[in-house]
This record gives C-alpha cells, structure tokens and sequence, in this order.
C-alpha cells in the first residue's frame, strides 16, 4: 500500500468564455462503473448540451487513465483535462465538463485554456486529501493511568482518536499511519507503564487531516 492523493468531497465551477458556458464537475471516484454512473447522471441534468466531455485516473498508482473530446476538436478538451489530475497528482478522480456552445469559435488554444481552466476550478472547490495506509487500533487501560494517555492523544502529531466508551475499562479507538506502529505501541507503554492493551483492528488507507501527514 502506498500513499495517494484524491477528492473527499466534490467540487465544481460555471464559467461564461465567449457566450459559450462550462460547467465543471470534480468527483472521487471508485471505478469505472462509477465514472459511467457519473457521466450518466450529468446528461441527464444537462441533456440538451453540446458537449460533455472528461477524463479519469484510476488505482493507487494511477495506472488507469482516459479521456474524452465527446466532439471537440481532437486534444483541446479532455487530455487537457487529464493533464491538470496529473499536474494535481490526483487519482480516483473523474473531472466532467459540460459546455453550452455559445456561438463564438474559440479555436485550439482557447478551448485548452477553457477547459484546463474549468478543470482547476471545480478541483480548488472540492477537498482534497491524501490517503495513507493507516492502522486501526483498540486500546484498553484502566482508570488510573487514563488521564497521561488522554493528553497523548490530545497532543499527538501523528494519532487520531476515533471514539472513546467507558465501562470496567476505558476502551479508546484510535488510528495512525501504518509505518508509526512501533512508535505508538512504545509511546502508549511508556504512558500506561506498560499496563495497556493495543489491539490492531484494522488496515486501511485513511485521509489524513493537514497537518498530521
């Protein structure tokens, strides 16, 4: 598992060039059956367009790219698109541009500099994040050792606390990356004197807020 930068929250943008309108449309996407779903769903909404057209990568590493001119002039639209993903760094991205024809030609250069532009716009208004291989863990302590571990996980710059239940032991749920096991185990002993129980739950990747990447 490796490291990958990717949207958890869609973005979009509407821009008027030469009484042509485009409306951008960031996602996250999952697979290619998603993309179609995507694609699908923004004809619908807008089904008397000009043209609707896009690009994707797909996989942690990227290694599943295309794109579509859905009618514009070969290479002024979606490779346009797919080079500002790649310029991002992003992958499980989709990127859809809608656009309203306007009635003014705006030759090769000007429908690149649309739709690159319209690309950079939806993706600076949607979230972007990167995903890292992470580790859940469950740790168990009691009572008289809980308020040291409290502050450490209040204070740590690579822990994420998830949930805490308190019961005949205090049980808190937390999560760090992958490669900060060994640390995590060694700063949870040296808190609870060796008395706490950290349990891995779970490996997956996990969006990591700034800061603690």
């Amino acid at each position: 598992m490796r490291s990958y930068k990717t949207l958890l929250q869609p973005g979009s943008s509407t821009e008027i060039i030469q009484k042509s309108r485009f409306i951008s449309l960031a996602c996250g996407v999952q697979e290619e059956q998603a993309v179609a779903e995507v694609l699908k769903a923004q004809k619908a909404l807008y089904p008397d367009a000009t043209h609707h057209c896009y690009a994707y990568i797909l996989g942690e590493d990227g290694n599943t790219a295309r794109f579509q001119d859905d009618g514009e002039p070969s290479g002024t639209a979606g490779m346009p698109i797919l080079e500002v993903l790649r310029k991002w760094e992003l992958t499980n991205v989709l990127v859809v541009i809608t656009r309203y024809f306007g009635g003014t030609l705006l030759g090769t250069g000007g429908l690149v500099r649309a739709y690159a532009g319209g690309t950079a716009a939806a993706l600076s208004n949607a979230a972007v994040a990167e995903m890292v291989p992470s580790t859940a863990y469950l740790c168990e302590t009691d009572y008289s050792r809980y308020a040291r571990l409290e502050a450490f996980f209040k204070q740590s710059d690579y822990l994420q606390l998830l949930d805490v239940t308190f019961s005949d032991k205090i049980q808190a749920h937390c999560m760090a990356r992958t490669s900060d096991a060994q640390r995590l185990a060694e700063d949870i002993a040296a808190r609870t004197d060796g008395q706490a129980r950290l349990t891995e739950t779970e490996i997956k990747y996990y969006p990591w807020p700034q800061g603690k990447i």
